[in-house]
């Protein structure tokens, strides 16, 4: 979700390598579709992409479908709180309390 998303076999884009199109119940999980007018940056940056990525970053109990996955699971600890802090304030975002 940070550093990329996922454009499949029909240029759908989905948030992440767990999510595909062609499932039926992963269809309201498109964030958009690369053509002329679309490209990866316009997808990227547009606004679902940007809350997904948001609503991500505090340690927090995540929405659905990011809920049940525990792929690269970042653990609550002082030094991630920091760094989060860190990169939070840069990005004028909420900061966390320590741990």
């Amino acid at each position: 979700m940070f550093s990329f998303f996922e454009v499949e076999y029909n240029g759908n884009s989905v948030p992440c390598c767990n999510i595909r199109s062609d499932i039926p119940d992963h269809k309201d999980y498109v964030v958009g579709k690369i053509s002329s007018e679309h490209g990866v940056f316009d997808i990227y940056f547009n606004k679902i992409m940007t809350e997904w990525r948001r609503d991500l970053l505090p340690f927090s109990k995540k929405k659905a479908p990011c809920d049940i996955c525990y792929d690269r699971l970042i653990p609550e600890t002082p030094e991630n709180i920091s760094q989060f802090n860190e990169v939070s304030n840069k990005l004028g975002l909420i900061q966390l309390e320590k741990a």
